[in-house]
């Protein structure tokens, strides 16, 4: 509105009154190229942020200002009947624009990991001859499309090879670049980090509580589909029968009633150390269990996860008096 009111003023850069439509059609044209895909060129403001706000205290707290935009490059680019050796080539020219203006330090590094990368694991990758309108006899084309696209990039022996190729990169890695991985992770981890030492607390962790959490279990599992179900009993029933022996002693959480099994079950998934290491070490050792907890956590939708995460925190830190009497 600012911007057409500045276009019509005749006291500001006088435009000639037949190229005022032109004007403010670029102007709208502008603004839904940049907002369109986020909000479908909502030009009102009435219209539009209302219903975020809305949303916002609905509590859906993720893309309410910003479109997340996750997997929309994959879901265009990887489509064996549009992609071909063009549009492959011009990823190509893009990714090697961005290389262009990075550090020779990343570059050395860069050209570190994609080698020694392409080198162990090209391999083990997936059938791409679907892509028939790309020339697969040109290697950087189909290296690209591997990368991006490979339906088998979940198979568990794609994956061992994957993180065999991480090891050796690992290894050549400077103290500094340790250093800012350990960080990124250390932040995708912090939220629930703050749930477990908060929950893990038996001095005020009591049954309320504890039921609680297995309520937003319960909620949870209800939005999964009946694939995600199967999966996530499969995985929780083989941990459970090779680790819930090895447990630990639950018996510090005196605030809980540990001879309901649903409650103390719920303490070791959550709490107990011996536990984790045991699962940790039962999902490394067993590759088609490896391959389920990967299935399982590309199966997630974002959303609903998010959802559980504030219903358990809701339950041992926003409002406890509710919970625990």
């Amino acid at each position: 509105m600012i911007a057409v009111l500045v276009t019509m003023d005749e006291t500001n850069v006088q435009i000639p009154k037949y190229l005022i439509p032109v004007f403010i059609s670029m102007i709208i044209c502008g603004v839904i190229i940049s907002f369109g895909f986020n909000c479908g060129a909502a030009l009102n403001p009435a219209r539009d942020v209302s219903a975020r706000l809305f949303l916002l205290l609905m509590g859906y707290h993720n893309n309410i200002i910003s479109h997340g935009g996750e997997g929309e490059f994959e879901k265009i680019f990887c489509n064996p009947d549009k992609t071909g050796s063009a549009m492959v080539t011009k990823v190509i020219e893009c990714h090697d624009k961005h290389e262009k203006s990075q550090s020779a330090e990343l570059k050395a590094l860069d050209k570190k990991i994609e080698t020694t990368c392409l080198k162990q694991c090209s391999g083990k990758s997936g059938d791409m001859s679907a892509y028939k309108k790309v020339d697969l006899t040109k290697v950087d084309l189909k290296d690209m499309l591997i990368e991006e696209c490979d339906p088998d990039k979940t198979d568990s022996a794609k994956v061992i090879m994957i993180n065999e190729c991480e090891d050796k990169y690992r290894s050549t890695m400077t103290a500094e670049a340790k250093a800012l991985a350990i960080k990124v992770v250390l932040a995708n981890e912090a939220e629930d980090a703050k749930f477990e030492k908060l929950f893990c607390n038996p001095g005020k962790t009591n049954s309320e509580i504890v039921d609680m959490v297995n309520v937003c279990e319960n909620k949870y599992r209800s939005t999964m589909s009946a694939e995600m179900k199967a999966l996530d009993d499969k995985i929780e029933n083989a941990c459970h029968k090779g680790c819930m022996e090895k447990a630990g002693n639950m018996s510090a959480y005196t605030m809980v009633d540990l001879t309901k099994p649903v409650l103390k079950t719920r303490l070791i998934d959550e709490c107990d150390p011996v536990y984790f290491k045991c699962i940790t070490k039962l999902i490394e050792n067993d590759s088609k269990l490896a391959q389920d907890v990967d299935k399982l956590e590309k199966l997630e939708i974002k959303k609903e996860t998010d959802e559980f995460d504030r219903c358990t925190m809701n339950a041992v830190v926003q409002k406890p008096e509710l919970y625990a009497k």
